[in-house]
């Protein structure tokens, strides 16, 4: 969270208002959630986008070699989490007529358990867009690149190579999805 609030500060702009919101919550946490969507509701009013980024990974095994208590784990923070994450949103977003919701995926391979929640997380965003798109809420699915992070220490060393991306393309290109609403763009980014 310190380096989230100093890259907030070197964000400010003399004569500019900007505020932002830095908080940490347990995705699967029903009351945290809905603390987090009053807080911002209290703060500024509304809630226009909604990104979903929970994420955690076993070490990579195949099915056979898995621990099945890991597993549901995973299942757990990542799909689990962006359901709760979303539905505790969702009402905020219609209230207003509808915005954006984000959710990350991923094209990776060989992590049998992270990338079966990644690819469920697909048909949940068109799912999203079925239920709400007359209601205005566009919904993106957003592989955001191969950005080397703390879970990848976990990876085989032969596949760190291809951890090429940065956190910076990923983050403009979320910007640039969210910064007009993209209608031909909604559950395939």
């Amino acid at each position: 969270m310190n380096a989230v609030k100093a890259e907030y500060e070197a964000a400010r702009r003399p004569g500019w208002p900007l505020t932002a919101l830095a908080i940490t919550t347990d995705a699967n946490d029903a009351t945290g959630i809905a603390d987090i969507v009053a807080l911002t509701c209290a703060t500024f009013g509304r809630l226009d986008v909604v990104v979903n980024n929970a994420g955690y990974m076993e070490s990579f095994r195949s099915i056979a070699e898995s621990d099945p208590e890991e597993w549901w784990k995973i299942w757990t923070v990542i799909m689990r989490g962006t359901y709760k994450v979303t539905r505790g949103c969702l009402p905020l977003l219609l209230e207003r007529g509808g915005d954006r919701t984000i959710k990350m995926t991923s094209i990776g391979g060989h992590d049998v358990s992270a990338q079966t929640t990644k690819f469920a997380i697909m048909p949940f965003t068109e799912l999203i867009m079925a239920e709400n798109a007359e209601k205005g809420i566009l919904a993106y699915p957003v592989h955001p690149g191969a950005i080397p992070m703390e879970m990848s220490a976990i990876m085989p060393q032969k596949m760190i190579h291809v951890l090429v991306d940065t956190l910076e393309v990923a983050s403009h290109a979320i910007v640039w999805v969210v910064g007009e609403r993209k209608t031909e763009l909604s559950h395939c980014v």
